[in-house]
C-alpha cells in the first residue's frame, strides 16, 4: 500500500510539474515571422557565438557582420552607442591557442570596423566584465566587474563606469551586477543578492547609485537578471525565475534537479514592474534559459534571445515571434 501511495504521489509530481523544465513553453501564441510580416523599425545589435557581432536592420531584413569574434575567443555582450558611431564589447581573445572559457574585458570599437577593438578596461586576473551600457552622451561606459577573491573562495560584483577618453574609472554600486542605464542616462538598474539571503533584489537608484529603491526581491523570486528600461524610463522590465513551489521542490528531489539562478542556467520569464514601485507583473511564461533582453525605440516592443533563438514580442506581453531558432546567442540590443 506504501508503495502505491509513493507511486501516485510521484505521478501527481510529474503531471503538475510538466513543462517547468523546458525551454520555451509560453503560454502566449509563438508565430513564425520574418521582419517583412511585422513592419518593423530599427536595428538589433546582436551577440553571437558563431558570428560575433551582427547587425539586423529590421526595415529590410538584411544582416551585417562587423565583428568577427575568433572562434576560440569568447563574446558574451555588445552595445552601440547612442550617437550610433562605436560598439562595446565584453570580449576575451584567444589565449596561446586555448579555448576562452571566461575572463571578458571591455572593448570599443568603431561600428564600420574600420580599426581593431581597442581594450579600455582589462578585468584582471580570473575576473570578467559584462552588461556594458553607454551613458547618454556616449562618453562614459558603465558595466559589471566580477572579481574573484580570496584564491576563488570568493566572488564579488561591482559596478563600475569607465570614462572613454580619459580611462578614469570609478565604482557606482557596490556588490551589484547586471546593471542598465535608462536612455536619458538618469537611472540605473541592478541586481544584488543580500549577504542575508540567498535571493535576488531589483533596485533602481540615480546614475550615479543614489537614493536606491528595492523593486522586486526574494518574497517572489529566486533568482533576477537583464532588467531594462523602457524608453521613457517609467518601467523595467526583466527576466526572473520565481521561487519554487512545493510541487516543483518535489520534483527536484526526486530527480537530483539542481537549483540555478537566471543568471546561470535556470528557467526564467519574463516580468515587468514601474520604477515608481508596485508589484511586479507577469509579462510572459516562457521558461526560458540564457535570456536577455531590450526594448524597442519606440517601447512598443521587446526584443530577447534565449538558448533556443531571437524573439520579439508585443511589450504588454500578448503577441510572442520567432525571427531566428537557432542558439549560441548571447545578447540583443535595439537601436534606432
Amino acid at each position: 500500500m506504501k508503495r502505491t501511495y509513493i507511486f501516485a504521489a510521484l505521478l501527481f509530481l510529474i503531471g503538475a510539474g510538466a513543462g517547468i523544465y523546458g525551454i520555451i513553453t509560453s503560454r502566449v501564441l509563438i508565430d513564425d515571422a520574418t521582419t517583412d510580416d511585422l513592419a518593423l523599425a530599427g536595428r538589433l545589435v546582436i551577440a553571437s557565438e558563431e558570428d560575433g557581432v551582427r547587425i539586423l536592420d529590421l526595415s529590410s531584413g538584411n544582416s551585417e557582420v562587423v565583428f568577427t569574434a575568433d572562434p576560440k575567443s569568447l563574446l558574451t555582450y555588445a552595445a552601440l552607442s547612442p550617437d550610433g558611431t562605436t560598439l562595446a564589447i565584453t570580449y576575451a581573445p584567444p589565449s596561446e591557442g586555448i579555448v576562452q572559457a571566461g575572463y571578458t574585458n571591455l572593448y570599443t570599437l568603431p561600428l564600420d570596423a574600420s580599426t581593431d577593438p581597442q581594450l579600455v578596461v582589462e578585468a584582471g586576473r580570473w575576473n570578467t566584465i559584462s552588461n556594458p551600457a553607454f551613458s547618454a552622451d556616449s562618453n562614459s561606459i558603465t558595466y559589471t566587474h566580477t572579481q574573484t577573491l580570496d584564491a576563488g573562495l570568493r566572488i564579488n560584483h561591482v559596478i563600475d563606469q569607465v570614462s572613454i577618453q580619459s580611462g578614469e574609472v570609478h565604482t557606482i554600486i557596490d556588490e551589484g551586477y547586471a546593471s542598465s542605464l535608462s536612455a536619458d542616462g538618469e537611472q540605473l538598474a541592478y541586481i544584488t543578492t543580500p549577504e542575508s539571503s540567498t535571493f535576488d533584489t531589483l533596485y533602481v537608484s540615480s546614475a550615479a547609485g543614489e537614493a536606491p529603491t528595492s523593486l522586486a526581491d526574494g518574497d517572489l523570486f529566486l533568482a533576477i537578471d537583464t532588467p531594462i528600461f523602457s524608453p521613457d524610463g517609467s518601467t523595467i522590465a526583466f527576466s526572473a525565475q520565481e521561487r519554487e513551489s512545493l510541487i516543483s521542490q518535489g520534483i527536484d528531489v526526486l530527480f537530483g534537479v539542481q537549483q540555478a539562478s537566471a543568471h546561470t542556467e535556470g528557467v526564467a520569464d519574463i516580468w515587468a514592474v514601474s520604477t515608481s514601485g508596485g508589484e511586479p507583473y507577469k509579462l510572459a511564461i516562457l521558461r526560458a534559459q540564457g535570456l536577455h533582453l531590450s526594448y524597442s525605440p519606440d517601447g512598443q516592443y521587446i526584443a530577447f534571445v534565449s538558448t533556443q533563438g531571437l524573439y520579439i514580442m508585443q511589450s504588454d506581453g500578448t503577441r510572442l515571434f520567432r525571427l531566428q531558432e537557432t542558439d549560441g546567442l548571447r545578447s540583443v540590443h535595439w537601436v534606432e
